[in-house]
């Protein structure tokens, strides 16, 4: 399960999971409670749940159907009805979360082994590449994350040769407003962030969240065993 909290005033997290052979999105109070199902689809063997709009209205999520490039859809949450949003033959598409105010969305789309990160205006229908904003250029950027003003995009980076927390700004266009900066530098060898599948980030109001790795050793000293006088 994925799980990812709603908007603040419905107190409310959903997630997808497996469910007898396909996928199903749950909905449970954060207070505890009984999970909704809202949603199945037994075709679907595997699902991620990107986001949940800040009015509580509509979620983003990926399918992972074979054969196919991975693209994002949306659904509405009240009628259920599913839409693509991000498709496109050339990129597969990840990492789509929501602007705080809900007007922009924020994602990454991979193709010939480099990833960039783009910004493009929510609708309710198929959002064309020619309204996608390009905000970074580097070799792989990852994990974008909208500050809690919408002011900034962060994210996760290998541009100065390790995974580290960069941000850029953005202006009222959404377009890039300066130059990206350095947030996070985990250039330890002890400690880094993990491999781009297994490392998550999420910002809140004052803070960032991230998991990291730790590496560890221990050197053993084995004395051998004294020679017998025969």
């Amino acid at each position: 399960m994925v799980p990812e909290y709603s908007a603040p005033t419905a107190l409310k997290s959903s997630g997808s999971a497996d469910y007898r052979g396909g996928i199903a999105l749950f909905e449970v109070p954060i207070s505890g409670g009984i999970p909704r199902r809202i949603w199945t689809d037994r075709r679907i063997s595997d699902s991620t749940l990107w986001d949940w709009s800040p009015q509580g209205e509509t979620i983003l999520y990926s399918d992972d159907l074979t054969g196919k490039t991975p693209s994002v859809s949306e659904m509405d949450l009240k009628t259920t009805k599913r839409l693509p949003f991000l498709q496109d033959d050339e990129y597969a598409i990840y990492e789509s979360h929501f602007s705080h105010d809900g007007k922009w969305v924020t994602f990454n789309a991979i193709t010939n082994g480099r990833s960039r990160l783009f910004v493009t205006p929510f609708r309710k229908s198929l959002a064309p590449r020619s309204e996608w904003i390009p905000i970074t250029d580097g070799h792989w950027d990852d994990k974008p994350r909208f500050s809690y003003d919408d002011r900034l995009i962060f994210l996760a980076s290998d541009r100065d040769g390790h995974r580290c927390i960069w941000a850029q700004p953005l202006g009222a266009d959404m377009h890039p407003g300066g130059s990206p900066f350095a947030v996070y530098h985990a250039h330890q060898r002890r400690r880094s962030l993990p491999n781009w599948s297994d490392f998550e980030m999420d910002v809140g109001m004052s803070m960032i969240v991230v998991n990291e790795e730790e590496l560890t050793g221990n050197v053993s000293l084995l004395e051998p065993a004294k020679a017998t006088s025969p």
